[in-house]
């Protein structure tokens, strides 16, 4: 039977000190972390532009992006941007793209300027939810009624125009889309909120969706309720962040198959991968860590997390600092948390 779990409810512990270092091995100590409440109502997503040297985080119900430099504070407040979910950056950064699930379009926003430069639609009564750069496309998870979908936007064609796109399968709701950094042609996609969990891989370098891998995670491992997940730097796995189990899961891209697991307490929620293959996770009752490159032991940093949020980890392309939403859960604003020496 699949359960269906929209927002799953946890009872975090309550912990001293919203994000603070608290081990680090024979790694010197961090520099000090840096909290900034975000002038927003709600989180989604977080993205970092190291060109630019900007973080930007969406705030569907507030219908803004919030921008800060790399040490929290808030350089602009770009607003009338209805129901901002996913984001995106283009490859060189220039462009910023902004799924508008209120009013069913995708905003393109230019990241010098910090300004809406044009607004595609992506189709009658669709809600785009997520985004994901792949084959030289852009590509959004939407939900249509009580299903979702799959569809895509040719960015570089002088008119650009959204297409839904076959997928192969029934998805219950906006799959959360994710590329790989080592193939430019892979997309992965995921459903959140369900039991089991499930994944997909697809090569999209036809233009197309051609099914490489899928899997419902119902045994060895079974995962529930899936909260995030990202490709490894190499191509190689998935990690993946969900409810239940209480691991942050590893997964070839290859066959979905079971790698091994990152070590975490309760229901974990968010994971981000450096371009080094430094890898950062996170769980409502758990430590965000840092691990090296091929490695499942937390060699590098600890921080103790209040509050964390769903998708709430982004690097830096420096490949050292971290950043980490937490806030909403016990009423407080979304609070960006900079972690300068994390990686």
């Amino acid at each position: 039977m699949r359960i269906h779990k929209r927002t799953a409810t946890a009872v975090a512990v309550a912990l001293i000190g919203s994000l603070t270092l608290i081990g680090a091995g024979t790694v010197p100590a961090a520099a000090e972390e840096t909290s900034v409440a975000l002038p927003s109502a709600s989180f989604r997503d977080i993205v970092v532009d190291g060109v630019h040297d900007r973080v930007f985080v969406s705030d569907p119900a507030g219908g803004s992006i919030v921008v800060t430099d790399y040490a929290g504070s808030v350089v602009r407040q770009i607003t009338a941007e209805e129901g901002a979910a996913g984001l995106v950056l283009s490859a060189d950064s220039s462009k910023l793209y902004v799924a508008l699930s209120a009013v069913g379009a995708i905003a393109e926003i230019d990241t010098a300027t910090l300004t809406e430069t044009n607004r595609y639609p992506t189709g009658a009564d669709t809600s785009p939810q997520t985004l994901a750069m792949a084959g030289g496309t852009l590509w959004f998870g939407y939900t249509v009624g009580s299903s979702g979908g799959i569809g895509s936007l040719d960015v570089a064609s002088p008119a650009p125009a959204a297409t839904l796109v076959p997928s192969g399968r029934y998805w219950y709701d906006a799959p959360t889309l994710a590329s790989s950094p080592a193939d430019p042609n892979v997309l992965v996609a995921g459903e959140e909120g369900v039991s089991p969990a499930s994944l997909a891989v697809y090569d999209t370098a036809s233009g197309g969706l051609h099914k490489r891998a899928e899997r419902r995670f119902s045994s060895s491992p079974s995962i529930a309720f899936l909260n995030d997940f990202a490709v490894t730097a190499d191509g190689q796995n998935i990690v993946v962040a969900a409810n239940n189990p209480s691991d942050h899961q590893i997964v070839r891209l290859s066959d979905l198959s079971s790698n091994g697991f990152y070590s975490s307490w309760q229901f974990p929620n968010a994971v981000a991968v450096a371009a080094d293959g430094t890898v950062a996770t996170g769980a409502v009752n758990d430590f965000v860590k840092t691990y090296g490159p091929d490695s499942t032991w937390p060699s590098l940093h600890q921080y103790v997390v209040n509050d964390l949020q769903r998708d709430g980890l982004a690097w830096a392309p420096d490949e050292n600092r971290l950043f980490a939403v937490t806030g909403l859960f016990y009423g407080s604003a979304p609070t960006l948390h900079v972690l300068p020496d994390a990686g």
